[in-house]
């Protein structure tokens, strides 16, 4: 059913634009396209206000009319006009003929119209050429009289002795009859009675306008069966080119019924008489014929009597189009489209070629290229393009390809506000909605849908539609409300309309009632894995409810798993039935149960993002974080970076990162979520308190503690709340690190006496001393017992023994500051700088026991420079020549470019008496210098 209203037709010029009002879907059986193949081929000019054509119509040449006409037998005499006084009114008034001649249009039209019509056009038509005569007779004005029944009788014998031929009128009234019909068979009448030649042609052609093609078979017949000869035969070819000239037929009869059962009789009375083929007219008639051998299927009968076309016009373009269709009848659509895309080399401005082309590219799947035909010929305003479009787009299938549905809701939303005569403009509305719906516009399409339903109120699909989208918008009251008016329209198979509700109550988490809904939906379905899956979902959120007794959450639970049984037993294959059932498992802590059941779906579906994200997540709940990343790497790699899901899978991947002290690639993936204001994890990323606590953490471990900060701190911005307060304690120490490392010593006592308030912290404690041991603070050394009392790690311990020790040599107390060293090597053996300090006390009044802290140093730094050379100041004293020279040995070796290490050793050999071996060291020490001269 069309959706237009049908409306007048409006006759346009007969020239090559006429060819678009070729159905594009069945264009052989259109009326337009017979008669624009048949009777618009040739024809050079079109019919213009005022003017006929200085040609003849199409198969029709002056030798062949005046046949006709001479085989009429008699000519009219001129009659006498019918008031000769107006010979005497037009001298009187105008001054005579030659002045009347010299009146434009609009002057003789006023002219006749102030004296008489029928006298004065008889003066004109008798006193005037063809041409000034058509200043009077322009089409609106001749109908202006016919439709005054002001034409009088004798002018169709003065239009005889004017030799205007039987073709000019035959073409000129077949413009006229699309638009006057009516009023034109009165004017047939008065041809008969004037015994016209046009009016045998054109009263089969009104009869045929009048009774759809009925009566003008028998009128066509009755010529055929009195062809007698050539002449004859001649007329029912040329009845033939008028009747199908720009023909508007019923379009369910077509042109192709009038000449049903009759053109083969024709073609045979030719062959019989030996009519001269080449005549353009028998070209037209075998073109009829082969459209006829076509619409029934006879393509190679049809393809036969086109190469008979082809011999008389090889370069008849109607021809090479009827064989192109044959081939896309005969071959496919794709040797077809080979056919078009050759054919419109030759004429590529074919409207109805163009558009067949258009029609292969939408059947071979090019809908793109398709659209992109239809649009330029719409943007050139022909009419079936724009059906075409329209058609194309309400079939519209491929939502996937996003560019091409926002073309459609374009071109629909276009037409609305453009066209105005449209029946099932809700049916347009509704494919709006859809599109709109796919291009995620959900409030036009709700207004769409809302639309359509406005303007059909039984056209609940479109109320069930919009409640769809209501229902993703999170509008759920709407969408129940919309649900119920549907619902109780619905008679029969009110399953889905159930299962609907079902949804929108789901969605409002009135998980109770919901489930009702699924079980009235699961009584009428024929599919129950759908109504199975969701009864059992529907419990599922029921046991999650705290407020619920345990019994009544074991009861569900129970249930939820048989509801989840029923879905196996009715598709055992459905992935979705393991995802549920995992989940369900996970609600009750029961993991490995839950890993089992996502498992067997990932057997039936291995790619299921789904299934590996919860997967992902209850490996992680069950401790086993290695394999956790792994589920969640795989979800990456199958969803790619451009997915919108990237990101939150990235998200899950770097809390297991952190998990495992990868903190590098933590800082990286989550800077970037932070960076890129990328919503993860359901939040904004700024208000997301686990992304930037691992991010901040992650800096810290890093030791970047200047990108530590604005996580951090943003974090501590978030969460204010006293209830919060104590979680944040740990970030606020990170914080005060951060500052004490950066040297902002009043932001870390801030950030550490948050924590102080809260807890005493060792480390906190510590790092406090050292802040007041900066500032020369005396609590320096408070804090630093503090701090040893208060921590159990023996590198703080060791580090506030050591830091006390500094204190007190700066005071001078030698006997606190040996005894706090002491103690800093007693927590840290490895305590280096205790050893050289503890050293460096004795050097000066006990070189035997500034020797023993060094001798314990060297155990835990054999090769230490520093201390090797500390005590070989130490030996000197105590004259232990033998020590000295193995420590100078070990600086030699590694240090062997060191030259006064060599003079050293050169030194101690001589006075140990081993000159020879001094000597060689001194040329060892030279060869050095020379090397090191050059």
């Amino acid at each position: 059913m069309s959706i237009f209203k049908k409306t007048k037709n409006t006759q346009e010029k007969e020239d090559d634009s006429s060819e678009e009002n070729l159905d594009v879907y069945n264009p052989i059986t259109s009326d337009d396209y017979i008669s624009n193949m048949i009777g618009g081929k040739n024809t050079e000019e079109p019919i213009e206000d005022g003017h006929l054509p200085d040609k003849n119509p199409v198969g029709t040449s002056d030798d062949y009319i005046n046949d006709i006409i001479s085989g009429r037998g008699k000519k009219v005499e001129e009659p006498e006009p019918e008031t000769p006084i107006i010979d005497v009114i037009i001298e009187e008034e105008v001054g005579g003929a030659s002045a009347l001649k010299e009146m434009d249009a609009g002057m003789l039209k006023t002219f006749i119209d102030t004296i008489d019509q029928k006298s004065a056009i008889n003066y004109v038509v008798r006193n005037y050429s063809l041409d000034s005569m058509n200043k009077i007779l322009s089409v609106d004005y001749f109908v202006s009289l016919i439709e005054e029944d002001n034409i009088p009788k004798n002018l169709f014998q003065v239009l005889n002795d004017k030799q205007i031929t039987i073709n000019d009128w035959s073409a000129y009234f077949v413009y006229l009859l699309d638009n006057k019909l009516e009023k034109i068979a009165k004017t047939i009448k008065l041809y008969k009675e004037n015994d016209v030649g046009a009016s045998e042609m054109l009263h089969p052609r009104v009869k045929a306008k009048q009774f759809f093609g009925k009566d003008v078979l028998s009128v066509l017949g009755d010529y055929m069966n009195g062809a007698k000869n050539k002449s004859d035969l001649k007329k029912v070819i040329l009845l033939g080119n008028v009747l199908s000239l720009n023909s508007k037929i019923d379009p369910e009869q077509g042109l192709s019924n009038l000449v049903k059962g009759t053109i083969s009789n024709v073609t045979d009375q030719i062959a019989e008489i030996n009519v001269e083929l080449e005549d353009s007219s028998a070209v037209n008639l075998y073109l009829i014929k082969s459209i006829m051998e076509y619409n029934q299927g006879n393509f190679k009968s049809a393809s036969k009597i086109l190469n008979k076309v082809s011999e008389l016009d090889y370069k008849n373009k109607t021809s090479e189009y009827m064989q192109t269709l044959i081939t896309i009848a005969t071959k496919g659509d794709q040797a077809g489209m080979k056919s078009v895309e050759s054919f419109l080399e030759e004429h590529p401005d074919y409207t109805p070629a163009v558009l067949q082309k258009a029609t292969l590219l939408k059947n071979l799947g090019n809908i793109d290229e398709s659209v992109a035909v239809l649009e330029q010929l719409d943007k050139q305003g022909n009419n079936n393009a724009k059906q075409q479009l329209l058609s194309l787009f309400l079939e519209l299938e491929q939502y996937d390809n996003k560019k091409l549905v926002a073309k459609g809701e374009h071109f629909l939303n276009h037409f609305l506000a453009k066209e105005k005569d449209i029946v099932e403009k809700d049916k347009l509305y509704f494919k709006k909605g859809i599109l709109n719906k796919e291009l995620d516009n959900l409030d036009a399409a709700v207004e769409d849908l809302g639309a359509a339903f406005k303007l059909n109120n039984a056209f609940y699909e479109a109320l069930r539609q919009k409640s769809v989208i209501q229902r993703t918008q999170g509008n759920f009251s709407a969408a129940k409300k919309d649900l119920k008016k549907v619902l109780e329209a619905t008679k029969d198979n009110k399953s889905p309309i159930f299962f609907e509700l079902g949804l929108t109550l789901f969605g409002e988490k009135d998980y109770l009632a919901a489930y009702e809904q699924f079980q009235s939906a699961n009584k009428g379905t024929d599919s129950p894995v759908d109504c199975e899956l969701y009864l059992a979902m529907s419990l599922q959120n029921l046991v999650q409810q705290e407020s619920l007794e345990k019994g009544k959450k074991q009861g569900y639970f129970t249930k939820a798993l048989r509801h989840l049984s029923k879905a196996r037993d009715a598709n055992v294959n459905d992935f979705r039935i393991y995802l549920v059932e995992g989940n369900l498992y996970n609600q009750s802590g029961k993991n490995e149960q839950a890993i089992n059941s996502f498992n067997t779906g990932l057997e039936l579906d291995k790619g299921n993002i789904e299934l590996l994200v919860e997967l992902g997540k209850t490996q992680y709940n069950s401790g086993d974080v290695k394999e956790a990343k792994h589920s969640f790497v795989t979800v990456a790699k199958l969803i790619g970076d451009g997915n919108k899901y990237s990101h939150e899978v990235a998200y899950r991947v770097g809390i297991c990162d952190f998990d495992l002290k990868n903190y590098a690639e933590v800082a990286k993936s989550f800077s970037e979520i932070l960076d890129k204001n990328i919503k993860v994890g359901g939040m904004e990323p700024e208000d997301n308190p686990l992304l930037l606590y691992y991010l901040g953490e992650s800096f810290y471990h890093l030791n970047d503690h200047a990108n530590a900060v604005k996580p951090l701190e943003q974090l501590v911005a978030l969460r204010t709340g006293e209830e919060q307060a104590e979680e944040m304690v740990d970030v606020h120490k990170m914080l005060g690190d951060c500052y004490f490392t950066a040297g902002d010593n009043e932001m870390a006592k801030r950030s550490y006496q948050i924590v102080m308030n809260h807890r005493e912290d060792g480390d906190v404690i510590f790092s406090l001393a050292m802040i007041c041991d900066q500032e020369n603070d005396p609590e320096a050394v408070e804090l630093y017992k503090q701090a040893i009392d208060k921590n159990t790690s023996k590198e703080i311990i060791s580090k506030a023994w050591f830091n006390l020790g500094n204190i007190y040599l700066a005071q001078k107390n030698d006997k606190e500051a040996i005894q706090a060293l002491d103690n800093s090597i007693e927590s840290s053996p490895k305590n280096r700088e205790a050893y050289l300090m503890l050293a460096g006390i004795f050097e000066n009044n006990n070189p035997q026991k500034a020797n023993q802290y060094l001798d314990k140093a060297l155990k835990h730094f054999p090769d230490d420079a520093q201390i090797l050379e500390q005590q070989i100041s130490q030996l000197t004293i105590l004259g232990e020549k033998e020590k000295i020279l193995s420590n100078l040995n070990k600086l030699v070796g590694k240090n062997p470019d060191k030259t006064v290490y060599y003079d050293q050793k050169s030194l101690i050999l001589e006075k140990m008496g081993r000159f020879e071996d001094a000597e060689q060291v001194l040329e060892q020490r030279n060869e050095i210098q020379k090397l090191y001269s050059k």
